[in-house]
């Protein structure tokens, strides 16, 4: 257990020393939390452009797990609030060391946003807000 504890939290700081110098500014605003061997992950997605609109927002929780004796991440989807206008379809939704993948789509933009979260490899694409 206590290993456990110590992996998520040696993995959460490696995310975070790549996401801060990796991605744009505005991803910072992101919410990272770890309790343990749960980190939590919660940010607005599928972003305009110009950074001015965005499709969604969209919360995550990743907890560390040993499964047959292999170092694994549970990713579960916490909530998925899409801005007036938009819908989403899930079509991915994590589990072991899996990929979270969903579609955002008004009558005249859409956007994708992915996230995969798993030991040595954490892979974020918010998506880009693009008119049909």
């Amino acid at each position: 257990m206590l290993r456990s504890r110590f992996l998520a939290a040696a993995f959460l700081a490696c995310v975070l020393a790549v996401t801060a110098v990796v991605l744009p500014s505005r991803v910072s605003a992101g919410d990272w939390t770890v309790d343990g061997n749960v980190v939590t992950f919660a940010d607005q997605v599928g972003f305009s452009p110009d950074g001015t609109a965005f499709s969604g927002t969209v919360a995550l929780r990743m907890e560390t797990m040993v499964v047959s004796g292999q170092t694994k991440i549970l990713t579960t989807i916490i909530s998925i609030i899409p801005e007036p206008g938009f819908t989403y379809v899930v079509k991915k939704s994590g589990g072991y060391n899996g990929t979270v993948e969903i579609v955002f789509t008004s009558a005249t933009q859409a956007s994708k946003f992915s996230f995969l979260y798993k030991p040595g490899l954490t892979k974020i694409d918010y998506g880009v807000l693009r008119s049909r």
